[in-house]
């Protein structure tokens, strides 16, 4: 997989270091994308 190509985002906790990536699918996709993985 090139990653050049991809556009990624992330998330970080500042108390334990933890990093989550997504993808980067446009604004509103993004968000939504970073608001389901902190309801999970």
């Amino acid at each position: 997989m090139n990653l050049q190509n991809q556009k990624f985002g992330y998330i970080a906790c500042d108390k334990c270091g933890f990093t989550e990536f997504y993808r980067d699918f446009g604004k509103d996709r993004g968000w939504k994308t970073v608001l389901d993985v902190l309801g999970n």
